[in-house]
């Protein structure tokens, strides 16, 4: 744990954010902090949770500095799209990761016999979710005056946007100026030269003969990833503005599955082709539903759908581009699902010590079942929420209110699809991780 490496981290995530738009983009830091716990997260179980949440942070900055090159050839919607969608997971996921950051640090401090900085570090970590809040909020808030865009009579509040930025963003500066030098302060006088001695003597020590301890920690976090994928699939509107672009579910969800890739865990044979020739689709026609829906809204009135065949003929592009997306995103839900307890199942039979106390055999028969059960469930709520995808782009233009509908069980998905990925990582991966 060099302090170095804390300090360019604090220098990165200092700086306050316009919109989707960050001069020091934020997974540098979250990636120098990942490298700080590289090997203290094999040693401190509370350290391996930290690292893993900085993983997450750092793949949601990725995909939120992609989303800064769209922006710039895109309107003043879709930026408080992106900007309001990666906010509200920024919060979810930051949060949490914060916490365990300090938390971890006044433990190591604790096993270093250095409890005299605990106190400081509990000070610095409320400050720290305040800091936190506030640039995500000075980053945010200014772009909803996109909303008056929608209302004639209101669309002259749109040109505050530019004052309400520069605002917020010297509050933000001078929040994070005052962070970054308590945290910089922090960091000097607490991770010593001897804490990151006794920090490497304990990684020596303990990781001998645990090499199952990587595998296991990789698997984990990639599961959660394409879990959070699938937080995508809800069509979250307000305005007529999607807040959870359907085009990031697929590169998510893919990143995931690379990286196990990438590791030499799995090999591409025939399930795995199949999934990714349905990311593929589900991007491109996610993008492609995006592009026409916006091209019809721009040139006709949705209520005039179904009346007249120039706005239904115009209209054909987005029902085509949607089946093909739900489609998609069926093959995904299913394949994904089937591969994860698929993977489970082969490390059960590569690992059998963690599964000593049972007849092996006996172990996967009883998980199979379990698994299975929870598939068929997920499967399911998936052919709904598919369903329900395509039938709001055939109801929208007489009853729009359907849409709620569709979120409903879109949030159900998501819930029973994370429930059903969950049993194989806790029950086999998580398992083998704690008695490697």
């Amino acid at each position: 744990m060099k302090k170095r490496y804390f300090i360019w981290a604090a220098i990165f995530l200092f700086n306050p954010v316009v919109s989707v738009f960050d001069v020091f983009p934020d997974f540098i830091g979250y990636l120098l902090i990942m490298r700080a716990f590289s090997e203290a997260s094999y040693v401190y179980d509370n350290a391996g949770e930290t690292k893993d949440a900085f993983k997450q942070m750092a793949l949601i900055s990725v995909f939120k500095f992609i989303s800064m090159i769209i922006v710039p050839f895109t309107d003043a919607t879709m930026a408080l799209v992106f900007s309001f969608s990666f906010s509200v997971i920024e919060v979810i996921f930051g949060i949490g990761a914060y916490q365990k950051l300090f938390d971890s640090i006044s433990f190591i401090c604790m096993r270093c016999g250095e409890d005299r900085y605990v106190a400081t570090s509990e000070r610095l970590k409320k400050f720290t979710v305040f800091f936190f809040l506030t640039r995500v909020l000075c980053s945010t808030v200014p772009d909803f005056c996109a909303l008056f865009l929608s209302n004639p009579q209101k669309e002259w509040m749109f040109r505050f946007r530019a004052l309400f930025f520069f605002l917020f963003t010297i509050f933000a500066s001078i929040i994070g100026i005052v962070w970054l030098i308590r945290a910089i302060c922090f960091f000097k006088s607490t991770l010593t030269d001897e804490v990151k001695e006794k920090i490497n003597a304990d990684f020596t020590e303990e990781m001998k003969d645990r090499q199952s301890v990587f595998f296991s920690k990789d698997f984990i976090f990639s599961i959660g990833i394409m879990s959070i994928a699938m937080l995508f699939n809800i069509d979250f509107y307000i305005d007529g503005i999607e807040f959870l672009s359907d085009i990031l579910l697929a590169p998510l969800f893919a990143t995931g599955f690379f990286f196990l890739l990438k590791k030499g865990y799995i090999r591409i044979e025939k399930h795995e082709k199949l999934l990714i020739a349905s990311l593929a689709v589900h991007f491109v026609s996610s993008i492609l539903n995006t592009i026409f829906t916006m091209t019809f809204d721009k040139n006709h009135y949705i209520g005039t759908v179904f009346k007249y065949s120039e706005s239904e003929i115009a209209y054909i592009p987005v029902i085509i581009a949607t089946v093909l997306e739900a489609v998609s995103f069926v093959g995904i839900a299913i394949v994904g699902l089937y591969l994860i307890n698929k993977y489970a199942i082969e490390r059960v039979y590569e690992n059998p010590r963690f599964f000593s106390e049972y007849s092996v055999e006996g172990y996967v028969k009883e998980f199979k079942e379990t698994a299975k059960k929870r598939f068929v469930f997920s499967i399911i709520l998936t052919a709904v929420s598919a369903h329900c995808s395509i039938m709001y782009v055939f109801l929208r233009p007489s009853n729009d209110a359907f849409v709620v509908i569709n979120i409903l069980w879109a949030i159900i998905f998501f819930m029973t699809y994370t429930y059903s990925a969950s049993y194989a990582r806790d029950e086999v991966f998580k398992r083998i991780y704690k008695y490697s």
